[in-house]
């Protein structure tokens, strides 16, 4: 058994017809990353086998609304079913002039 897995969840824009928005899951040694948290993000974890609670750490890589719209409803469910206190890295907020 491998130490780590990626799984990309997502990888489409915004908006397409036929692909999720961007996510990925990084499985290290049984700990469930996720990278950004699309919409979907709960539903791609949960039919891949890993219940949206396993998510203990979640990096989000900037903040356009498809990579954190999922965000809201991950931190619902694990309100319900428990699993691991949730830990967000964000990008530092950039200063605009």
């Amino acid at each position: 058994m491998s130490c780590a897995e990626l799984y990309f969840l997502g990888t489409g824009a915004a908006v397409h017809p036929r692909r999720m928005q961007s996510s990925l899951l990084l499985d290290y040694r049984g700990a469930a990353v996720l990278v950004d948290a699309s919409c979907g993000a709960a539903n791609a974890l949960q039919a891949l086998g890993y219940p949206p609670e396993s998510v203990g750490v979640v990096f989000v890589t900037h903040g356009h609304y498809d990579h954190v719209c999922g965000l809201g409803l991950l931190s619902f469910v694990k309100s319900f079913r428990g699993g691991p206190p949730l830990t967000l890295y964000t990008p530092r907020p950039r200063r605009v002039l």
